[in-house]
């Protein structure tokens, strides 16, 4: 893993969505794996992983993915698409996650049926699961795109696709929800963005109370 200053970092996060177009160079694979990597260690409830991801690098793929996103911007060009499913099911595992939490001593044997009680009871009813998976795969994912840019690669979020025709070309079983498409590369140019506002977006203690700037 390369090391990243703190300066060098805050300047990788300002920039990191002002991609306007990526370099055709091929991300090397043990970068690409160390990424995938970091992205499938993202901490969640009970260790129940309720992500899945499909690496679309070649060109045909590629392009199939890209006829299902109206508007995939700077992704047109990029080497790899990092597609994340997530699984609404994935509580169903939540014996053998359990298992591996107490085997890793993360864990403390003797309280599995009160565990196992608590997320029956959380994400076994209505869309509870599925807000879940979703929120927990884009976290997923969230965590690849800082890892890649610690690798000194850039990612771009392809905001607007067609969910269906992804599943469809990909082969994705219908209990996987297509939650989001990230494409990495190296940076060949960045735009010039609006800063965003502190004012507009934070609060200080409460709702509504304004975020004062260094706390004044």
């Amino acid at each position: 893993m390369t090391v990243v200053g703190k300066e060098e970092w805050m300047k990788q996060l300002r920039t990191a969505s002002r991609v306007v177009r990526f370099s055709p160079a091929r991300l090397p694979p043990e970068k690409l794996e160390e990424i995938l990597e970091a992205g499938c260690q993202t901490a969640s409830p009970w260790n129940l992983q309720p992500w899945r991801f499909i690496v679309a690098q070649a060109e045909s793929t590629r392009a199939q993915v890209l006829r299902s996103c109206p508007e995939p911007g700077p992704a047109s060009d990029a080497p790899a698409l990092v597609i994340g499913l997530g699984d609404p099911r994935a509580w169903k595992q939540a014996p053998l996650r359990l298992r591996e939490l107490m085997q890793s001593g993360s864990l403390t044997p003797g309280n599995e049926a009160t565990h196992l009680g608590r997320i029956q009871q959380q994400w076994s009813v209505g869309d509870t699961a599925r807000v879940f998976a979703i929120a927990q795969t884009h976290a997923a994912l969230q965590q690849i795109l800082l890892t890649a840019l610690a690798c000194d690669i850039c990612g771009w979020w392809i905001h607007e696709f067609d969910a269906d025709g992804i599943a469809r070309t990909l082969h994705i079983p219908e209990n996987l929800v297509v939650v989001g498409v990230l494409a990495l590369g190296y940076c060949a140019d960045r735009a010039a963005l609006p800063t965003a506002s502190l004012a507009r977006t934070v609060f200080a203690e409460a709702y509504g109370l304004p975020w004062r700037k260094n706390g004044a």
